[in-house]
């Protein structure tokens, strides 16, 4: 499944305002550093959540998630943890996801 051209909720796609670059950084060869706190929940329908990926710039997260009668994919902003949009259709469970790079 790849995510790029994202449309809302009500069918129509969404106009997102330019993004600044991200604050996070780190020099060629450093390792990662795990955070030590919560940065934010992600609500999940009933079933909950099968599957993460980050998008190719890190701002965005990806969910594929489980509910009684669907399989949505939600997309939430990265760090803010903002709910940007939810995607809907699937029939079954999503077992990879794939974010296209724009150029």
């Amino acid at each position: 499944q790849y995510i790029d051209n994202v449309v809302s909720e009500h069918g129509s796609k969404k106009e997102e305002a330019k993004e600044t670059k991200p604050t996070w950084s780190r020099a060629p060869g450093q390792m990662c550093k795990i955070p030590k706190t919560e940065q934010f929940e992600i609500p999940t329908p009933e079933l909950g959540c099968l599957l993460l990926s980050f998008s190719t710039d890190g701002r965005r997260l990806a969910c594929a998630c489980v509910s009684k009668s669907s399989y949505p994919i939600l997309v939430y902003s990265v760090p803010e943890g903002t709910h940007l949009y939810t995607l809907t259709g699937h029939h079954n469970i999503l077992y990879d996801l794939k974010w296209y790079k724009q150029a």
